[in-house]
Order: C-alpha cells, then structure tokens, then sequence
C-alpha cells in the first residue's frame, strides 16, 4: 500500500523556506511603505508651497519690501483663494494639515530674493473624515 501526501520533513522544508522568504520581504516592504509615505509628504509640502509661490506672485504689493519683514500665508487662505485646490492629507499620520496652523512665511533674504519657509500643523481631522 502506498500513502500519498508529504513527509513531515518535507513539510518542514516548505514552512523553513516561506520563514526564510518572509523574513527578508517583510523588511523591505515596510521599507517601501515608508518611503512612499515620506515622498507622499513631501509632495503635500510641495503642493502648499507652490500654492504660496503662486499667492505672492499675484499679492506682490502686500509681501515686505525690507529683509526684516515677513508675510504669513495660511493654509486656509491658499484653499480659500484657490491657490491649493482640496484638503491636504498628512500621509504618516493620516491627518489633514490644519487650515490655520499650517503657513508659509514669505521673507525677502538678504539678496532681495523671495523665500519660502513653512510650518506645517496636523488637524484632528483624519484624511477620510475630511475628504
């Protein structure tokens, strides 16, 4: 009489290789998903900031004409004014960037060229309250 089906060695084999597999994939995935997060986020960074390139372009006359001065933009007024289009997700943490607490700080540096810093603060909203 002859039995079909696998040794225990054998399935002992299969379940090391699929341990050995998954120990190396597992790693590099979560790697993968990182990344694509951080590179998600600084696209959304990206995205208030050419906002605001775009709002002092178009409100030359209210940005500071001394390297002392500055010019806060708020999320709120890109969205408001149409300089960035939706609500903006914080990928890492699931949240929308908050209209108020997230701006840009438009300054002139010392060589009269337009510069761009931001601050950007998460709301209590998660993205898919929001969107």
């Amino acid at each position: 009489m002859q039995n079909k089906g696998f040794t225990l060695i054998e399935l002992l084999v299969v379940i090391s290789v699929l341990a050995i597999v998954s120990l190396i994939a597992v790693p590099n995935i979560n790697d993968t998903i990182n990344n694509a997060s951080k590179r998600a986020l600084n696209e959304q960074k990206k995205i208030i900031k050419s906002g605001a390139k775009q709002w002092a372009i178009e409100h030359i006359n209210e940005l500071p004409n001394e390297s002392s001065l500055n010019k806060w933009v708020t999320l709120g007024e890109l969205k408001s004014d149409g300089y960035v289009d939706k609500d903006i997700c914080n990928p890492e943490t699931n949240k929308l960037f908050d209209n108020n607490n997230t701006k840009v700080n438009i300054y002139l540096d010392n060589k009269n060229n337009l510069k761009y810093d931001a601050v950007f603060t998460d709301s209590d909203i998660s993205c898919s309250d929001g969107s």
